[in-house]
């Protein structure tokens, strides 16, 4: 691995979320690496010790199970900590992106 110069990397556990997709952004898959980050005397090392491949085969039947899982997963973490889930500001991310769109991308094109 090679970081960037102004990076400061420390040994110990790591992850590295890796993923691939066809040249239109479909059939994303993605994989999680587990392991422990060592520094050798050619640079930095991910000593794999686990691979998550939360996203499954890339269908949607497996994206929305991954949604689902994470939801409940969600729910568990505020429910220990005596929290409420904060309210999701919709017209900010509806703003942000209105503003990042341009003439001439695929998004005009939808109906």
């Amino acid at each position: 691995m090679s970081p960037p110069d102004d990076h400061v990397m420390v040994p110990g556990p790591a992850s590295l979320l890796v993923h691939r997709h066809d040249e239109k952004l479909n059939r994303m898959r993605n994989a999680l690496v587990r392991g422990e980050l060592r520094q050798t005397d050619d640079g930095w090392l991910l000593v794999p010790g686990k691979v998550l491949e939360p996203m499954g085969s890339g269908r949607a039947s497996d994206a929305v199970r991954v949604l689902r899982r994470t939801q409940r997963a969600t729910d568990r973490y505020l429910h220990r900590r005596g929290l409420t889930r904060p309210p999701v500001e919709w017209d900010r991310f509806r703003a942000l992106a209105e503003s990042t769109r341009r003439p001439g991308t695929a998004d005009e094109d939808r109906p």
